[in-house]
């Protein structure tokens, strides 16, 4: 049986709605499904180059010591990846602990892998505060940044990262 030409219609512009009501749910859902749900990022840690790299535009630029630093807009380890943050004394100011969930430890443990030899950078809010030294592949599930952080840094990363408990 064929329905009639508005007919028709009217259930192809239902079904495209349907498709465009349906497609940000399926989306959050699968990012949640996936694992891509991080929070904003606040404190994270990225790969660098001194030169530009070759064909490829993803990158933040940031200024260190009067030289412009080629830093991975994709991080190695983002707030979504910490469960919590503890603040310890370093000659000049406070150094961060970073405790890693599990797929942050994963993350963690390829990216040493990968970049043996090399620093990673610790950016907050896209400025450079401080660098990694990786010298071996590192499967721990903790991580420290010297910085220095000022104490009134710290106190303020440690409220935006720390859950409520």
């Amino acid at each position: 049986m064929k329905l009639p030409l508005p007919c028709r219609s009217a259930w192809r512009a239902a079904g495209v709605l349907a498709l465009v009501a349906l497609t940000p749910g399926c989306q959050a859902l699968g990012n949640w499904f996936f694992g891509k749900h991080e929070a904003p990022r606040l404190l994270s840690l990225h790969t660098f180059s001194w030169e530009p790299p070759a064909g490829k535009a993803d990158c933040v630029y940031v200024e260190y010591q009067g030289r412009l630093m080629y830093v991975e807009a994709s991080p190695v380890l983002g707030t979504g990846d910490f469960t919590k943050i503890e603040a310890f004394d370093v000659p000049g100011g406070r150094g961060l602990r970073l405790h890693l969930n599990e797929r942050g430890r994963h993350r963690w443990l390829q990216a040493t892998g990968l970049n043996r030899g090399r620093e990673l950078v610790g950016l907050l809010d896209n400025q450079y505060r401080g660098g990694y030294r990786v010298t071996v592949p590192d499967d721990s599930a903790v991580v420290s940044l010297a910085g220095p952080f000022s104490p009134a840094e710290a106190v303020d990363i440690l409220a935006k990262h720390n859950p409520q408990r």
